[in-house]
């Protein structure tokens, strides 16, 4: 059962937006591998501290993740 309402499911499925474009070729792929899982990872560069690059990298992770999980 999702925890999700199911117009949000919908919204999702039918939404272009580049996150669950996305995550709909992540879909795509994991059905033709036969995996179950998929893993996610972000984190820090070869650049040093943290900056807006290392932000925008986290931040568009988290958004396929999300669009993923709906």
């Amino acid at each position: 059962m999702s925890a999700f309402d199911p117009a949000l499911i919908e919204a999702a499925r039918v939404s272009a937006a580049w996150p669950f474009e996305e995550a709909k070729k992540l879909v795509a792929r994991l059905q033709k591998s036969g995996k179950r899982e998929a893993v996610f990872e972000t984190g820090y560069g070869p650049s040093g501290l943290p900056h807006i690059g290392t932000f925008g990298e986290v931040a568009r992770t988290s958004m396929v993740r999300h669009a993923f999980q709906v």
